[in-house]
């Protein structure tokens, strides 16, 4: 099954925990990826439980029109670790930051949209790793 077909089983109740872990297990590769940084941070359990917290989420905020779900999920993920990262640390952003991130968001957002045609993970992955770098460069160049 698709992810958007599991997505509407969920949703209109039918075996939602063996389905919600059947998405969690079918996008496994992906979420990995996404979430690699943070794991070698915090621990690949606590990590990948968050990202189980995240995928539910999505999964209710998700609509189906137009947007795959795995760059939904993508952002949801990200944005749940990042904020569980910033609780835990404390840290805090004056307005120069904010502006970057911004920025930096508005770039990631536009190659996330660009990202969602692809169908073959590898070919994502190679896409990915060149967005990856042209953010950091972005970020890099910001900081000079």
């Amino acid at each position: 099954m698709t992810n958007e077909e599991l997505i509407q089983e969920i949703k209109s109740g039918q075996n939602v925990q063996s389905n919600l872990y059947l998405l969690y297990s079918q996008n496994m590769p992906l979420i990995t990826y996404w979430s690699k940084k943070y794991i070698n941070k915090f621990g690949e359990e606590d990590i990948l439980q968050e990202c189980y917290i995240a995928l539910h989420q999505a999964v209710q905020s998700f609509e189906l029109k137009g947007y795959k779900f795995t760059s939904y999920l993508q952002k949801c993920i990200i944005t749940h670790l990042s904020r569980q990262l910033s609780n835990f640390t404390g840290l805090k952003f004056g307005d120069d930051d904010k502006r970057l991130l911004m920025e930096y968001i508005s770039l990631n957002n536009q190659q996330q949209q660009e990202l969602s045609d692809y169908n073959d993970i590898q070919e994502y992955i190679e896409a990915d790793l060149k967005y990856r770098k042209m953010r950091y460069k972005f970020v890099f160049e910001q900081k000079r």
